[in-house]
């Protein structure tokens, strides 16, 4: 059975859900960070890991 493909309308309607959703759960990690580390730290998740990094130096290169 073929696949009804998507419309315009229906992918921003699911991104839309899924940045609200991504915004909700991701609130509790920005204050976590905010009470405990400084501005330079950020939060790096992956399918297997949540690490808190930071930088210590950095030049941008033109």
């Amino acid at each position: 059975m073929e696949q009804k493909s998507k419309t315009m309308g229906e992918d921003r309607k699911n991104s839309k859900q899924l940045m609200d959703e991504l915004e909700l759960i991701s609130a509790p990690l920005v204050a976590f960070v905010k009470d405990n580390f400084h501005p330079h730290s950020r939060i790096e998740i992956t399918s297997d890991s949540v690490k808190v990094v930071e930088d210590v130096i950095g030049i941008p290169i033109n």
